[in-house]
């Protein structure tokens, strides 16, 4: 029968220094108090080792008393983009957070540390989007606001180009700024940048710059950059400035810098279907009163005069252009962006 000692001791008394230890000790507790059957614990306490280990590598804390909403919404993020990259399957994103939860509540007893899948940027397990997670502009400036100068231009180049969050700190605004100057085309009035650090296996990718807003975004950043390479404070490490920026975040309802992303991939849609049918008011599905698929395309063809087969085309080359600027390879992953 496992007892567990002072609950203000070390990882919560459940005695181990080790909190992926700690953790499985948690579920035999619960295991044993018949609260959760043996496969959950097990299961439970597998997954919650991998958060345990990630805690240690990105935070160094081996220690639950310490772990806060800021470390499990950064974990969640990684899950999510591993999601997107297809290295791990929706289902089990939705299960290694639902064990950290499941396993950090038996640890400390309550549920006052707990991040739910529905406020992380993880899909839904059709992965297909069925409401936007498209920051609005109203969220967009409330964070803002709550920001320091820094996390605000970053939530700004997020924004306006599309980037993850480890793309936007590790990139040099002022180097893009001088790829929009000699990448300027006078005849189109457009230019592009090529993104390359911090990229998903080092895969750099265009991003088109068509509004001021970008130029903008990319001036404000190179002030706060001076002369350092990228937008990351010269005397921080990039593990100590992502746990600094996702604590802020952290204290922010509703807002995570990956909703940034969702409100580029949305207007980008919009963007690339008037460029190729002429009409400014194509709204991803996910913004739309309509449903998806064939009834979306059914729209498009309305709005645009033409047949099913072309509006499904259009809508085709519109989601390309949308996951090769967000630097994706497969189309189908902008369901979770676009619905």
């Amino acid at each position: 029968m496992f007892t567990r000692g002072n609950t203000g001791a070390r990882n919560h008394g459940l005695r181990s220094r080790d909190m992926a230890r700690a953790g499985r000790n948690a579920m035999t507790e619960a295991c044993e108090s018949k609260t959760t059957s043996y496969s959950t614990a097990q299961q439970n306490a597998d997954r919650f080792e991998k958060f345990a280990r990630y805690c240690v590598d990105n935070f160094s804390i081996n220690d639950s008393r310490k772990i806060e909403n800021s470390h499990i919404l950064q974990y969640a993020e990684e899950l999510a983009e591993r999601v997107e990259d297809g290295s791990l399957s929706v289902s089990s994103a939705h299960d290694y957070l639902s064990s950290v939860n499941a396993v950090i509540a038996q640890m400390r007893q309550d549920n006052l540390v707990r991040v739910p899948a529905a406020q992380t940027n993880i899909p839904n397990r059709s992965h297909i989007a069925e409401q936007s997670k498209a920051c609005s502009k109203d969220l967009h400036q409330h964070a803002k606001s709550l920001l320091d100068e820094r996390l605000s231009i970053l939530s700004e180049i997020q924004r306006q180009l599309g980037l993850r969050f480890e793309e936007s700190v590790k990139c040099n605004p002022a180097d893009l700024l001088t790829q929009v100057d000699r990448n300027f085309n006078p005849v189109t009035r457009t230019s592009h940048v090529n993104i390359i650090d911090g990229t998903k296996g080092g895969r750099s990718r265009i991003v088109d710059i068509t509004l001021k807003a970008q130029i903008e975004a990319l001036k404000k950043a190179a002030q706060i950059q001076g002369s350092h390479r990228s937008m990351i404070p010269k005397n921080l490490s990039y593990k100590e400035f992502r746990s600094h920026c996702y604590s802020a975040y952290s204290k922010i309802k509703g807002y995570s810098p990956h909703k940034e992303r969702h409100h580029y991939a949305q207007h980008k849609y919009t963007q690339v279907m008037r460029a190729l049918s002429g009409q400014n008011n194509i709204l991803a599905p996910v913004l739309c009163k309509h449903s998806r698929g064939r009834e979306h395309i059914k729209h498009i063809a309305s709005a645009i005069g033409s047949t099913y087969q072309r509006a499904k085309e259009l809508d085709y080359r519109a989601r390309y252009a949308v996951a090769t600027s967000l630097g994706h390879a497969r189309v189908d992953i902008t369901n979770a962006y676009l619905g």
